[in-house]
């Protein structure tokens, strides 16, 4: 109650602020409405696979063509937004700008637009980074992002089962061969009773090639999980 009756007071002296530009907003945790018109939301018509949007509507159930060509191990994989400009801006502040309570935000986001994924979920994990990554950022935005999503729908994480042997370098400079080959071989589970016979929910910030997810994929799939879907903040087209 004294939340409640505080707020409009603390609404005037320290607005809302949009998380991207800065601007006064009417509501915490939002953009403002420029910032939100220039984000690229992804909805249908879409891949029914790995999600990738399509120009037209093509008819129900259909597949891109590198999924027709090389289906991918996981089921489905949706993302929220294309990843450019606006967007990129955003997950640049979460990842690397130390701007933690975005994930906030940014999970809300996920749960809208990852419904499809999420019902069929038993366990949420998020892609792990590795441990040196980790003490070096103090956090995982993956699993900020995961931990949200956890938390709105009820739905157990397990931040632990899957692990990163290798401390990769980052795959943003990498062209598309190599970031298959940086990522190879760098996960393992490491408990496989606690994923066996489950709906694995892989969380991350970005898809790009898909090569992490694919990896992540298969090292829970070899481990016994019933099925992989993949929900992602930013897609890259």
């Amino acid at each position: 109650m004294k939340n409640t009756l505080l707020s409009p007071l603390l609404d005037l002296i320290l607005p809302p602020r949009c998380a991207s530009c800065g601007d006064i907003t009417t509501k915490p945790y939002h953009l403002c409405g420029p910032c939100w018109a220039s984000i690229t939301f992804i909805t249908s018509p879409h891949c029914m696979t790995c999600g990738l949007p399509f120009d037209i509507d093509i008819g129900p159930d259909t597949l891109c063509a590198s999924c027709i060509q090389s289906p991918p191990p996981y089921r489905k994989a949706r993302g929220v937004f294309l990843y450019k400009d606006t967007s990129k801006q955003l997950i640049m502040k979460l990842k690397h700008g130390d701007q933690t309570h975005l994930a906030r935000m940014f999970g809300d986001w996920m749960v809208t637009y990852g419904q499809d994924v999420l019902s069929e979920t038993d366990v949420i994990i998020p892609v792990p980074i590795h441990w040196t990554r980790l003490l070096n950022r103090l956090y995982n935005q993956a699993g900020l992002l995961g931990a949200r999503i956890a938390d709105v729908t009820s739905l157990p994480i397990d931040h632990h089962t899957l692990q990163r042997l290798k401390a990769t370098p980052s795959q943003g400079t990498k062209s598309k061969k190599d970031r298959w080959e940086n990522v190879k071989k760098a996960f393992k589970v490491t408990d496989k009773e606690k994923i066996k016979g489950k709906g694995v929910l892989l969380v991350d910030d970005v898809m790009t090639s898909g090569a992490t997810v694919n990896a992540c994929t298969k090292a829970l799939l070899r481990a016994g999980a019933k099925h992989i879907n993949v929900l992602t903040l930013g897609r890259v087209q």
